[in-house]
């Protein structure tokens, strides 16, 4: 998380629904703060609205990839990562985890962001 103060504002404090509670140093005012996966929380001080974002629940077939899922569903295969995080540890049949990108195991259910706008891959 990157956080950066404006030592001449007032001291404000943001919380987010609860799960981001923030103490600014004293006298200064937060001027922004953005989180490691690139989500800016607040932005010129003020806090930014969470978008809603939908999934959708994909079950692996023989052949799929990280690569392949994200070229399909968000139009760029160099965004696995974002669809490895959001399944990273997430429990699967026979008490096996997704904690390796480079192996997903036919029957698994994977969350996968609901983006798709007709660019990705005809797999």
């Amino acid at each position: 998380m990157t956080v950066v103060y404006d030592p001449e504002g007032t001291a404000q404090g943001i919380d987010r629904d609860g799960d981001c509670g923030l103490i600014e140093p004293s006298g200064s005012r937060l001027r922004s703060v953005t989180l490691d996966n690139g989500t800016q929380v607040v932005s010129d001080g003020e806090v930014v609205p969470e978008t809603e974002t939908s999934y959708i629940s994909y079950v692996v077939q023989p052949g799929d990839t990280l690569n392949k899922l994200a070229w399909w569903y968000l139009g760029d295969p160099s965004r696995w990562p974002e669809i490895f995080e959001l399944n990273r540890d997430r429990p699967q049949p026979y008490g096996r985890k997704l904690t390796n990108p480079d192996l997903i195991l036919i029957g698994w259910t994977l969350l996968v962001p609901d983006s798709w706008d007709g660019r990705g891959c005809p797999c």
